[in-house]
C-alpha cells in the first residue's frame, strides 16, 4: 500500500504499436538483444491500462508523448556522439557503434509512430478520492494537459 488513497499514481509507459510492421518488430529485437536485455517494449497500452484498472485503479489521462520523445532522443545521441572519445575510452568501440545505431533508430522509430511513449495518470478507484476538487477544482492537481 504505498500509495496514499488521495495520492497520484504516475506511469510511463513505452511500447510498440499494437498494429506493428516489420521494421517494428526488428527495432524491438535489436534493442531486447543488444541494448536492454530482458526488456519488454511490446507491451500495449491497452493491457497495461486493463491491468491498472484489474488491480483497482482508475484511469484518469493518458497522454501519447512519442513525438516529444523522439526529439529527446535526438539530444542523448548527439550527445552521445559529441562525447565520442569520452565514451570510446569508457566502453570501447562496440557499445559507441551500438548505441549510436540504437538512438539514431530510436529516434525514427518514435517520430514515425513504431514505438511510443505514453504518460499515465491514475488513482485508487474509490469512492473516497474526491475527483471534483482534485481535476476540476480552483487548484487542480497538475497533470498533463
Amino acid at each position: 500500500d504505498m500509495l496514499k488513497d488521495e495520492g497520484i499514481f504516475y506511469l510511463q509507459l513505452a511500447g510498440l504499436r499494437r498494429a506493428w510492421q516489420f521494421e517494428d518488430l526488428c527495432w524491438g529485437v535489436f534493442m531486447g538483444t543488444y541494448v536492454f536485455p530482458a526488456a519488454d517494449a511490446s507491451c500495449p497500452l491497452g493491457f497495461c491500462v486493463t491491468q491498472a484498472e484489474r488491480a483497482g485503479f482508475e484511469v484518469h489521462r493518458v497522454e501519447n508523448c512519442g513525438v516529444h520523445y523522439a526529439l529527446t532522443l535526438n539530444h542523448w545521441l548527439n550527445n552521445w556522439i559529441s562525447n565520442k572519445d569520452k565514451v570510446l575510452k569508457e566502453f570501447g568501440v562496440w557499445w559507441y557503434r551500438c548505441w549510436v545505431v540504437f538512438l539514431a533508430w530510436s529516434t525514427i522509430v518514435a517520430s514515425q509512430g513504431s514505438s511510443t511513449v505514453f504518460f499515465v495518470t491514475l488513482h485508487k478507484n474509490t469512492t473516497k478520492f474526491e475527483r471534483r476538487d482534485n481535476f476540476v477544482g480552483p487548484y487542480p492537481i497538475a497533470t498533463q494537459q
